[in-house]
């Protein structure tokens, strides 16, 4: 599952991209949604929200480490869990769609805005979803963890 979802997040995301960058002109903005959302094609050369835009460089090395890192973890740790997967899955998709941005042009292609957010993409918001998943899903198994420790019976009772 984990690589299904990274390959169809990284398909999904740059799909988007490549049909906008087609169609749209940077800068311009397209109302979609009514005033709720537009496409606004902008080169996001920072980090997230459009931080530290002169990192290029070490933006991308911090992208590939974390791409090795996110399929390490899965193959070494997440395989019990269906959600921590699909999180990582999420995740992986997300960071190597950024990562093709940045390796292609030398910034991440941005046209989602809301107006009153930073101009993201797909692969944004699949990262931004797996890690909320992923932190709500094991705030919610310690949780399970602790009960199920609570109500344990001792063997020798």
């Amino acid at each position: 599952m984990y690589y299904l979802v990274a390959f169809l997040i990284f398909l999904g995301d740059q799909a988007t991209k490549a049909a906008l960058l087609q169609y749209l002109t940077w800068g311009a903005s397209v109302p979609c949604i009514g005033s709720f959302l537009y496409l606004t094609l902008v080169a996001n050369r920072g980090g997230a929200f459009g931080m530290f835009q002169a990192g290029g460089a070490v933006l991308l090395a911090l992208s590939m480490v974390a791409v090795i890192l996110l399929t390490l973890f899965h193959t070494r740790i997440a395989r019990k869990d269906p959600w921590v997967i699909f999180c990582l899955g999420l995740v992986t998709g997300g960071a190597l769609g950024n990562l093709s941005d940045r390796i292609r042009y030398g910034y991440v292609v941005d046209f989602l805005d809301l107006r009153w957010w930073p101009v993201f993409n797909v692969a944004d918001a699949a990262i931004t979803v797996g890690v909320t998943i992923m932190i709500i899903r094991l705030l919610f198994r310690k949780e399970e963890s602790r009960k199920e420790r609570d109500l344990h019976v001792p063997d020798n009772v």
